[in-house]
């Protein structure tokens, strides 16, 4: 080829391609912010953006406003209203969107493509944009925002306050760049009562202007007390669900829950109706068998000839299995018991029934229990299974709530306690037969006599003899309801032999109280050592301090669609 027409073709080509690639390319020539603040907290923000789509058709831009930010631990909503858009001048066709934590601006017709630069003015308004401090008022905005994909070439903001200010009373700061970034590339004045920034250098991807302006307390109102809780109710909506499931349950539990009235109580000086310690336990607990009932159980068996309890120091006990002459059979649960003790042996130290796997017996024996209250008709439905459903809704409504509220500052707070509120008046929502209710107030007879000080003890007629006999009979039912030492303490003065079913010198010569602390040792130890199973191993500040691009209120991003 003719090397003149080589050149002639290369000139020509570049002529008509590096145009086109220098023009394909989008950006915004200029994002100018004019806002005005009045003296009751109004910000209205006219954003005028002239953005140059080149030679790619489109049909026009979107903005987005965050709306939503954490402040001090809780949300903050600024409730952004557009009020006015125009493209070149004229109304513009948008869609004016919310949702998510934010607004969304889109603008243009679907059925219209435009190319080239286009100026775009986006009008909205806040009244919760300035935050106040013990000294001064500040504006803390994010101008451009730092999530756009294509460059800025140039951006300003002017701030108008509602009155005329001394400029050496006027604090500013300027951040440009990426998020974060404390660059001050910016030009600031002041002139009458307008504060205007000017970016003193292009925004490249991802790159914005934040700016803050501090005044005097004093000038702007700040909203009253009522104002502010009322705020605050409206952004942390997720703050009324626990109250919301609080006041459910309690409707719930009036309805379900509530046992019948309960009767007079007299005193009793036997066990209601022949039951065992442990079931005396459950009746009282709302059909929940507590781990000292276990223990209850056992001194039950050894006071009746089942097994002996021997004391070896140092806190350390041996259960020993012994014949009894009883001749009607121990209750499912009992057997339960003794067979989990004596199952490898007729001896079983306290530190070996977790090896043991005694744990499974005890909810085995548990379990025994909680069908004999059923079967007495104590509840009008299993107490075990009513818990168990509360338990279960509880979790799921927690689940669900965290998912529902997870961009909610206070969802995760407001979803554990709404869960916790459900599950903790799920324990209490079984309810008592009207034979239950008789039932509880002959324990509570049983619970008084147990309990009442000798001073009281004269009002009753026929009590029986306070006699070693009768203490050691009614001990398991005393540790099975917790009152062991107040029962011990009617005893004092009293000789107390050592029992037939105590090995060791560490029982004898022991009084009723130290007695009955021994036991709650025995109690102690048992408990931890095999009565469960075992362990498996396993911005809301001001921009003046710690403030840089992307941070307060505004900011967001766009782009063309």
């Amino acid at each position: 080829m003719n090397p003149k027409r080589l050149l002639f073709t290369v000139v020509a080509l570049a002529a008509v391609l590096l145009p086109s690639t220098a023009f394909a390319e989008e950006a915004i020539r200029d994002f100018s912010v004019d806002a005005t603040v009045d003296s009751e907290r109004l910000l209205r923000v006219t954003e005028t953006i002239t953005y140059d789509f080149g030679d790619e058709e489109r049909h026009g831009i979107y903005r987005y406003i965050p709306t939503q930010f954490v402040r001090n631990g809780v949300d903050y909503d600024y409730r952004i209203k557009v009020v006015d858009v125009t493209m070149d001048g004229e109304p513009a066709t948008y869609v004016s969107s919310g949702g998510s934590g934010q607004v969304c601006v889109k603008i243009g017709d679907a059925d219209v493509t435009i190319t080239g630069p286009h100026t775009y003015a986006i009008t909205y308004e806040t009244d919760r944009a300035v935050t106040f401090f013990d000294d001064h008022t500040e504006l803390y905005w994010n101008v451009t925002g730092n999530e756009w994909a294509i460059p800025i070439e140039a951006s300003d903001f002017t701030l108008t306050l509602p009155a005329d200010i001394a400029p050496s009373d006027i604090r500013t700061a300027c951040f440009i760049g990426l998020y974060g970034s404390t660059e001050a590339s910016c030009d600031t004045a002041v002139s009458g009562r307008d504060v205007m920034f000017v970016s003193t250098r292009e925004l490249d991807t991802a790159e914005g202007l934040a700016v803050v302006i501090g005044i005097p307390n004093g000038i702007i109102l700040p909203p009253t007390t009522m104002e502010r809780l009322l705020m605050f109710l409206a952004d942390n909506y997720a703050a009324f669900v626990p109250i919301l499931a609080l006041i459910v349950m309690w409707l719930l539990w009036k309805r379900k829950g509530r046992d019948p009235k309960l009767g007079t109580v007299i005193p009793l000086y036997e066990a209601p109706r022949g039951l065992l310690p442990a079931e005396i336990a459950c009746a009282r607990r709302d059909g929940c068998v507590p781990s000292r009932a276990v223990t209850a159980t056992i001194i039950d068996l050894a006071r009746r000839g089942y097994l002996h309890i021997r004391y070896e120091g140092k806190k350390n006990y041996t259960f020993v299995k012994t014949a009894s002459k009883e001749t009607s059979e121990p209750s499912a649960a009992e057997r339960a018991i003794l067979k989990g003790l004596f199952e490898k042996g007729d001896e079983v130290k306290v530190g070996d029934l977790q090896e043991n796997n005694f744990y499974q017996d005890v909810a085995n024996a548990r379990a025994a229990v909680e069908m004999r209250i059923k079967d007495l008709g104590v509840f009008d439905k299993n107490p075990g299974l009513v818990r168990i459903k509360y338990i279960a809704f509880g979790c799921i409504t927690g689940f669900v709530l965290m998912f529902v509220f997870a961009a909610a500052a206070l969802g995760w707070l407001a979803a554990i306690l709404s869960s916790v509120i459900i599950i903790m008046f799920g324990w209490f929502m079984p309810r008592r037969t009207e034979d239950g209710v008789k039932l509880l107030a002959e324990i509570k007879g049983f619970e008084w006599f147990m309990t009442v000080t000798e001073k009281d003890r004269l009002t009753f007629h026929n009590a029986p003899a306070k006699t070693p006999e009768k203490f050691m009979e009614l001990l398991p039912y005393a540790i099975a309801l917790g009152i062991e030492t107040e029962w011990a303490k009617l005893f004092e003065g009293i000789d107390l032999p050592q029992p037939e079913w105590a090995e060791g010198q560490g029982w004898s010569h022991l009084g009723a109280v130290a007695f009955a602390s021994s036991l709650h040792t025995l109690d102690s130890k048992a408990s931890s050592s095999g009565y469960s199973p075992p362990s498996s191993a396993g911005s809301g500040g001001s921009g003046f301090s710690g403030g840089g691009s992307g941070g307060g209120g505004g900011g967001g991003g766009g782009g063309s669609w």
